[in-house]
C-alpha cells in the first residue's frame, strides 16, 4: 500500500476538496468520515485521481517529514527501535 493521508479523520473532507479544488468528494452530511475516505481513496469514486501523488504533493506529508527530520529521537532517527 502507499500512504494516501496522514491526519485526523474529521480533517479528511477539507485536505480532499483542498487537494482537488472541488467539492468533487465532499463528504456527504451523515456519512462516517472514515468509510467515505475509503470509498473515495479506494473505490472507484476516487479512480480518476492520483491520491498517492496528491499527497506527496501536499502540506500535510510536508508536515509530517519534518516531524521525523527534526526528531531528537535516537530511534526516530536511526530507524532502530529497541524493545527492553
Amino acid at each position: 500500500g502507499v500512504c494516501v493521508y496522514n491526519g485526523r479523520v474529521s480533517d479528511v473532507d477539507s485536505y480532499m476538496r483542498q487537494t482537488t479544488g472541488n467539492d468533487e468528494f465532499a463528504l456527504p452530511l451523515g456519512t462516517n468520515p472514515a468509510d467515505h475516505a475509503l470509498e473515495v481513496f479506494c473505490g472507484s469514486r476516487g479512480e480518476k485521481e492520483d491520491w498517492e501523488k496528491h499527497y506527496k504533493e501536499s502540506q500535510m506529508a510536508r508536515d509530517n517529514l519534518s516531524i521525523f527530520t527534526d526528531s531528537v529521537c535516537e530511534a526516530c532517527t536511526s530507524g532502530s527501535i529497541s524493545v527492553d
